[in-house]
């Protein structure tokens, strides 16, 4: 508080205590001396000029202080940010733009403020730029990053200096989750009118997939918006065309045409686009024609790109003959538009039947199960059926074998002629096997034996969708089992049933060589296909996750999964990502390293643990700014490297710029009010001008200023009280 004395002695407690008892002492002997050599009155007159004097003495030794306003001897800076991107040139008012009203603003801010700030002025778009560099060519498509921004602001070493940013914008195109703000509050300005006064037309919620595979067909949709006020132009958009089009070097082609019916002022298009045969990244536009009299033309286009991915799965189911097992899973795995089934089977003795989706050179298979490994090569996954070991030549089974080293997936599917019952413990196949198998082995049984996901393989990328299937679902059973043996080491089971009082694993999986095996230990998991409910999607789900999870086409390895909590980033923003291992580890004996790499460098990237969740972890990544950002996750037990996986990110705006013309209030005063700033409306901006007025006052220092120093008056004082004492004994002829 103002005016409050403070002591700052410069002496300790003791020694001044035993100063002003020395000086009471003498005051004391003054006293007595005088009295005996004068009246009262002229003692009087003798003393008091000492004991003021004293008085002052006893000033300067404890040095009382008072606090004092006061001010920094230069001004408190201020950073005024203007918003140059393309969408601040739409003239949303009658005779000026968004721009136009800015640079009004900021001319009121320089009056109003300037005489308590150190006003500085830059501009931003896609990043923070120098203000006489601001505004390129207006031809120019000058995109919003506001999460670019924040992160610039929020990485400059002088910002310390500022009371605070003021940001004149109408806000971008898309929200921005920013992890990091800028330590200096953010005092935002809106600058946009309400979109019911428009007439405009809009391209909105483009939906479309971040990935589609090749040769399937894939969907965009769209939603299509008209804000008119009347007139022509509302007669006019009554209906448009939505052109689809694809980029073809620096042209644009024409896919597909769709009519929008905007009568009650919104419409939903859809169109079916074929993914082709090409592999890569295609460029595709939206785009609704222009008319008379519409705000703005940057919202009439959407770009969008999609990754078209070789996912086809050719998969080549081989068995004696054509059983319901076969029968059921070939038709699930035809229905899934990313596979490709070639089924071989035995007609009659020596004849084979090959039916199916055929390859270029699998006529050779028309002889019988291939020698060759190559031959097996262009199948992504194999699956076997019931039948004796006897049934595959010594070659044949070699074959097999290393084409599972090199990288192959075989499913083993069960039966009374499958594992150990087949004979195919005294084969070179029997490590393929994710059990120990044994020609003892007690024969296929039927009954009713119900089946669990074990806890550890609840999240396995190849068993977690069956798993949510199965969710609600009471008495789910099969009805026959193989009586294997235990697990492998290195297998995990991903269904286990309860069959004579022990758990047998149902499905399991193990890795061999670079390739993979699953094991089924049942043939009737083909009932589930002809239920209805849980159960029946369950059916469905196994087969398509289970092929794709062998043939590696799903993020995440075979032990490791890795699922993120977004498909698409934008600077500043952070993601998340939720990590699963399937399988049981000993305490310690698990451990998992993450890194992340862009630009040249690569940085380590903390896994922690989920408290009270068994083999559960959680990441957080955050992208500093636009570009290309490779995270791979690592899982070691004990020395030996268990899975990896990794994911490629592309870090930036996701939409064209002008894509949402309209002000998100609640977006800016979010993110204003986050930063220790505040937001306001352009009308509404002298609330912000006074909030900044009252807080450089604020900043005025309070100073102690010695009461012996203060404009000289101790001095003075001084002086007087000694000339009093000259002139009072001069009128007592003392000299």
């Amino acid at each position: 508080m103002t005016g409050m004395v403070t002591w700052n002695p410069h002496v300790s407690p003791l020694v001044g205590g035993l100063i002003i008892l020395a000086m009471i002492a003498w005051m004391c002997m003054l006293y007595r001396r005088n009295r005996a050599l004068h009246s009262r009155r002229r003692t009087w007159m003798l003393l008091v000029p000492k004991v003021f004097l004293l008085t002052l003495v006893l000033a300067a030794i404890f040095d009382p202080s008072r606090a004092v306003w006061g001010r920094h001897d230069r001004k408190e800076k201020l950073l005024l940010l203007t918003d140059v991107s393309s969408s601040m040139d739409v003239r949303d008012e009658p005779g000026s733009s968004r721009l136009d009203r800015a640079a009004a603003l900021r001319d009121r801010f320089v009056s109003e403020l300037g005489d308590v700030f150190d006003l500085r002025f830059s501009a931003f778009d896609r990043d923070i730029r120098e203000w006489d560099a601001a505004k390129p060519a207006a031809a120019t498509v000058r995109g919003t990053d506001l999460g670019q921004c924040l992160m610039s602001l929020s990485q400059r070493g002088d910002l310390p200096e500022y009371l605070g940013i003021v940001m004149l914008t109408d806000g971008g195109d898309e929200p921005v989750h920013a992890q990091r703000l800028p330590a200096t509050p953010l005092y935002i300005v809106g600058i946009g009118t309400d979109a019911s006064t428009w007439n405009d037309l809009v391209l909105a919620d483009v939906d479309a997939p971040a990935a589609a595979e090749d040769n399937t067909t894939f969907e965009v949709s769209a939603d299509v918006l008209a804000r008119r006020t009347g007139g022509e132009f509302a007669s006019q958009s009554r209906a448009l065309d939505v052109v689809l089009e694809d980029r073809k070097g620096a042209e644009w082609e024409t896919l597909s045409t769709c009519k929008a019916d905007l009568e009650t002022e919104r419409s939903r298009v859809t169109f079916k686009v074929p993914g082709g045969k090409d592999i890569g990244a295609r460029e595709f536009r939206l785009r609704i024609p222009a008319l008379a009299g519409e705000l703005s033309l940057l919202n009439n286009e959407r770009t969008f790109s999609v990754d078209i991915r070789k996912k086809t799965i050719y998969v080549l189911c081989f068995a004696r003959k054509m059983d319901w097992d076969f029968a059921l899973l070939r038709r699930e795995l035809k229905d899934d538009p990313a596979v490709r089934v070639t089924s071989l089977y035995q007609a009659a003795q020596g004849s084979f039947q090959l039916e199916g989706d055929r390859q270029e050179g699998d006529d050779v298979l028309e002889k019988g199960f291939p020698a060759d490994p190559r031959r097996l090569s262009p199948y992504k996954c194999i699956i076997l059926g019931s039948f004796p070991a006897d049934d595959l030549r010594e070659e044949q089974q070699k074959a097999l074998k290393k084409y599972v080293e090199e990288g192959g997936a075989v499913v083993f599917l069960g039966g009374p002629d499958s594992f150990g019952r087949g004979g195919y413990d005294a084969t070179g196949l029997a490590p393929l096997f994710p059990w120990q198998i044994n020609s003892t082995e007690p024969e296929l049984t039927a009954g009713h034996y119900p089946v669990t996901v074990p806890p550890e393989a609840a999240a396995h990328g190849a068993i977690a969708a069956t798993a949510d299937a199965l969710k609600g679902e009471s008495g789910v059973e099969v009805y026959s089992v193989n009586h294997v043996g235990k697990l492998r080491t290195g297998a995990i089971s991903l269904l286990d049933a309860s069959a004579d009082g022990r758990v047998l694993p149902v499905i399991a999986l193990q890795p061999y060589g670079m390739g993979q095996t699953m094991g089924i230990a049942t043939n009737t998991l083909w009932r589930w296909g002809r239920m209805s409910g849980g159960i029946r999607s369950a059916y469905g789900q196994f087969w398509r996750q289970a092929v794709r999870y062998l043939t590696g086409l799903q993020e995440g390895g075979r032990y490791l999964a890795v699922k993120w909590d977004k498909e698409t980033y934008r600077p500043s923003e952070a993601a998340e990502a939720s990590i699963s291992i399937a399988g049981r580890y000993a305490s310690g004996e698990l451990h998992l390293s993450g890194t992340i790499a862009h630009d040249g460098q690569t940085l380590t990237v903390p896994i922690e643990p989920v408290l009270e969740t068994d083999h559960a972890y959680r990441a957080k990544v955050v992208f500093p700014g636009r570009g290309l950002y490779v995270f791979r996750a690592e899982a070691r037990v004990g020395s030996e490297k268990l899975d990896t996986s990794e994911r490629t990110f592309r870090v930036g705006p996701t939409v064209n710029e002008g894509a949402a013309l309209e002000v998100d209030h609640a977006f800016l005063d979010d993110l204003a009010s986050r930063s220790g700033g505040k937001y306001a409306r352009a009308a509404q901006v002298n609330r912000i001008i006074e909030t900044l007025r009252a807080e450089a006052m604020a900043r005025r220092v309070i100073r102690d200023v010695p009461l012996v120093q203060e404009k000289y008056g101790y001095l003075t004082l001084f002086m007087l009280i000694l000339i009093a004492e000259w002139f009072c004994r001069r009128r007592m002829n003392l000299f």
